[in-house]
C-alpha cells in the first residue's frame, strides 16, 4: 500500500494535503494537521459505511478551506484539505482512485445504538428550509431525502418512517448513520424534546 502514497501526492492540487482512512475512520496515512485529521476521521465515521464507491461529501472550513472526503473503494477513503474548487479536487480524486487498491477488510464493529426516541432532530439554524440546506448535503439521495423529510423537527422513528413513505430503501441502522454524518457537517442538530414550546409537541 506504502507504494502509492507517492503516487497519490504527485495527484494532489498544489497547497493541498491529503490522508487515507478506512471505512471505520481508522488512519491509514495522512498529511492532514491533526485537527483537520480528527473532523476528517469524524466526518468518514459518521457515513463512509452507508456511501457507494464514488460517492464523497465536502464540509467548508474557515478561510475558504474545504475538506472533500471521497470513497475510492469498498472500504478506503481519500480526504483532501485544500483551498481548490470542488471540482478540481474531484478530478484528483477519480484519479487517485485508479491507483489505490482494496485494503482487507476492517472487522466488524459493534453496532452503535440507535438515537433515543425522547431527541428530535432538526436542520441547523442557519438554514431556512429543507431546500435551502441541500446545498451542504452532498450527493446522497438517501441524504437528501432525510434532509427534505426534516420539515419539521422529528425524533429518529419519524425520519426513518417519513423516509419508507418516501420508498427510500433504508435500515435503521443506515438512518442513524446518516444522521450522525449530517450533524457531524453541520447540517443537522438535535434538541430534546423538552426544549420545545408547547405547540411544537408531536
Amino acid at each position: 500500500m506504502e507504494e502509492i502514497f507517492p503516487k497519490i501526492q504527485e495527484l494532489m492540487p498544489p497547497g493541498t494535503r491529503w490522508a487515507l482512512f478506512n471505512q471505520r475512520g481508522e488512519k491509514i496515512h495522512s498529511e492532514l494537521a491533526p485537527e483537520i485529521e480528527e473532523l476528517a476521521s469524524k466526518l468518514v465515521r459518521a457515513g463512509a459505511e452507508v456511501w457507494d464507491i464514488g460517492d464523497y461529501q465536502v464540509k467548508g472550513l474557515e478561510g475558504g478551506r474545504k475538506i472533500l472526503a471521497f470513497k475510492i473503494s469498498r472500504n478506503c477513503i481519500l480526504v483532501m484539505d485544500s483551498l481548490e474548487k470542488e471540482r478540481v479536487l474531484l478530478l484528483a480524486a477519480r484519479q487517485a482512485q485508479k491507483i489505490c487498491p482494496e485494503i482487507p477488510e476492517a472487522p466488524p464493529k459493534a453496532a452503535e445504538p440507535l438515537p433515543p426516541p425522547d431527541v428530535l432532530f432538526e436542520l441547523a439554524l442557519s438554514y431556512r428550509s429543507p431546500e435551502d440546506a441541500l446545498k451542504d448535503v452532498g450527493p446522497s439521495p438517501k441524504a437528501r431525502a432525510l434532509v427534505l423529510s426534516l420539515a419539521r423537527p422529528q425524533n429518529f422513528s419519524q425520519i426513518t418512517e417519513a423516509l419508507k413513505k418516501a420508498w427510500v430503501d433504508i435500515t435503521q441502522e443506515e438512518v442513524a448513520s446518516l444522521i450522525r454524518e449530517l450533524e457531524a457537517k453541520g447540517v443537522i442538530r438535535r434538541r430534546p424534546r423538552r426544549s420545545l414550546a408547547p405547540f411544537e409537541e408531536i
